[in-house]
Formats: C-alpha cells, structure tokens, sequence
C-alpha cells in the first residue's frame, strides 16, 4: 500500500514538474511558444486543444512503447503526464455543451486508467498492464471522435 501511494506522489509530483518546466528544460523536439512564460500562466494553460491532443498522442505511444518493452517501472510517469494533458483539454475546448459533458466524463476515466495503469506496473503485472492501456486507447478514441475533424490537428 504504501509503494502505491509513494509511486501516486512521485508520478504526480513528475507530472507536474513536467507541465510546469521551463522551456530550456523540455527534451528535444518538445514544442515551445513565444509567450506561455512571460504570461505567467502555467503551459498547459495556454495550450491550444490540438497542441494538448499532440501531447496525448506523443505519451500514448510512449506508454505502449514501454509497455511492449516491459519496463513497468518507468510507466507512471507516462501514465500521470497523459492524464493530466487529457485534463487540461475541457477548459481549451469550444465544444457543445453534450459533447462537452462527454469529454468531462471521459477525462475522469483516463484519470482512474492511469491510475490503474501506475497500480499495475508498480506491482509488476503485464497482464493487468497492457489491458487498462487497451481501454485507455479505447477511450482517447472516443475523445479523438468528440472533436470536429481537423480540431486536434
């Protein structure tokens, strides 16, 4: 229990040292926009919907990538910062309300899959792994199919 709850507290706390890096701090080819410092607003902040969707993209191919490697251990990391990129991603959206609703919903799912996804790769369970990063595939495509096409571009 409490490997769970300290791997939570790293993740998290690396999930937020990652949205709120500086700029000089991102790893190579991260984007970088004029402006989201000075502004003094926090970078997922000033994202745009299909800047936070590339993110999406860039951490769901990271986390199947480890997967498929069996490095459980590095997938929290992952995990948290896709979460959290998902979550940012109401506010930045011009949505109808319904549509809007959906997405709310689907952010709290990815928030308890990621969760799921850090549980299992604490404990070492491929098996239990690899199915919550399915549904969690599953449920970015249903957030992908909320958006108008072109929307995440």
């Amino acid at each position: 229990m409490e490997r769970r709850r300290f791997g939570r507290v790293v993740g998290s706390v690396a999930a937020l040292g990652i949205l709120f890096a500086p700029a000089w701090a991102l790893p190579d080819g991260a984007e970088h926009h004029e402006g989201s410092e000075a502004s003094g607003t926090s970078r997922a902040e000033t994202k745009t919907v299909g800047e936070l969707w590339r993110g999406v993209n860039t951490h769901e191919a990271e986390l199947r990538r480890l997967v498929q490697a069996k490095e459980l251990g590095k997938i929290h990391e992952a995990a948290f910062t896709l979460r959290d990129l998902v979550a940012a991603m109401p506010d930045q959206s011009a949505l109808p309300p319904e549509r809007l609703a959906k997405l709310r919903g689907n952010v709290k799912y990815v928030a308890i899959l990621a969760e799921r996804i850090d549980a299992a790769g604490d404990a070492n369970d491929q098996a239990a792994t690899e199915r919550n990063v399915t549904q969690l595939q599953s449920v970015l495509a249903a957030i992908e199919a909320l958006y108008p096409e072109g929307a995440l571009k």
